[in-house]
């Protein structure tokens, strides 16, 4: 699957699962939610390109082209698909109350833990906020 299509599918999955709750306000802790980045038209991504993946918007991005904002994991685009490396890194609300689950980083897709699957490695547990964001549970992804 293409970085383009996933972030595509990874746009249509979060606004499924936050499709009822834009109704409520505020993060857990009284600080005011980020806002997803806008998209912008993408360069052609070959393999062994550095870049992250932002767990604001589920987005892939070259090393180089942005700065990473907010909540992210490094990696490398392997085979057309973003391989992460290491754990989470940059700034950001982590462990927000919301809808349990975890953010898949190869497809790019938010699990709802009730849904009855069983995540998929490499994965980052968390919660999806009343506001559409991710938060992760900690820095830890799990491979």
């Amino acid at each position: 699957m293409s970085i383009d299509v996933r972030s595509a599918r990874a746009w249509a999955t979060l606004a499924a699962v936050t499709a009822g709750a834009l109704l409520a306000g505020g993060c857990a802790d009284g600080r005011a939610a980020q806002a997803p980045a806008t998209t912008s038209p993408r360069p052609v991504i070959t393999d062994h390109q550095r870049g992250w993946f932002s767990l604001v918007d589920a987005s892939v991005h070259l090393a180089g082209d942005d700065e990473p904002m907010g909540l992210y994991v490094s990696g490398v685009i392997e085979g057309g698909r973003f391989v992460p490396e290491g754990d989470v890194l940059g700034q950001g609300l982590i462990g927000a109350a919301g809808t349990p689950g975890w953010l898949d980083l190869l497809e790019g897709g938010f699990h709802a833990r009730q849904d009855g699957h069983e995540p998929g490695r490499p994965f980052v547990e968390g919660t999806m906020t009343a506001e559409g964001l991710f938060s992760p549970a900690s820095r830890q992804v799990a491979y």
